[in-house]
């Protein structure tokens, strides 16, 4: 085997393990306060966002990417929340079609809440629907750029259709934002060539 397809293959395989691995320890998701105002929302997700980037260990980041998570699982309203609930009791049940539906009424519903878009991108890629998927995460990273989860998807996508340079810039985004990320191992660093 080439060393760079061995690279590829250990890369992709090191970052879908780390993703799956996260996706499988989602919290659930509780709906947003009717009285928590946008500005008070956007303070808190910055000041986890500023923690994480300082963590200085695995713990203190994983407890910061929980809450992380359940910030971003928050929806606007219970409409949408009621939906978001529903396409996550699917997706546990393994329809995946039938969850794909729901968040397809979601981004209705909701069109700029990421989360929607997230889920529906994880669902794609699980019914490997990459170009798909990697559409609705240009969406999420359009209304929170900070989404490590989407960074991640994004680069195991684009790893797995062979486009590892840009693959690797994901990752190195979502690194970037969470230090301590699961499959951050996946990142190699790629000799420039020379000019």
């Amino acid at each position: 085997m080439n060393t760079d397809a061995g690279r590829t293959k250990l890369a992709v395989s090191a970052l879908v393990f780390a993703v799956v691995l996260a996706f499988s320890y989602l919290p659930a998701p509780t709906a947003a306060s009717e009285n928590e105002t946008t500005a008070l929302r956007a303070e808190k997700g910055d000041a986890l966002f500023a923690a994480l980037g300082r963590s200085k260990s695995r713990t203190e980041a994983r407890s910061l990417e929980n809450a992380i998570w359940m910030y971003w699982m928050h929806a606007p309203n219970s409409q949408a929340q009621n939906l978001l609930d529903q396409a996550l009791k699917r997706r546990s049940a393994y329809d995946f079609a039938g969850a794909v539906e729901i968040l397809d009424e979601l981004v209705v519903v909701a069109p700029q809440f990421a989360e929607g878009w997230n889920q529906r991108a994880t669902l794609r890629y699980l019914q490997e629907k990459y170009e798909d998927s990697l559409a609705d995460i240009e969406q999420v990273l359009k209304f929170e750029p900070r989404h490590f989860g989407a960074l991640a998807g994004k680069a195991q996508i684009l790893m797995l259709l062979g486009r590892f340079e840009q693959g690797q810039k994901a990752l190195q985004r979502a690194v970037d934002i969470h230090p301590w990320l699961r499959g951050r191992g996946a990142l190699i660093k790629v000799p420039e060539e020379d000019a």
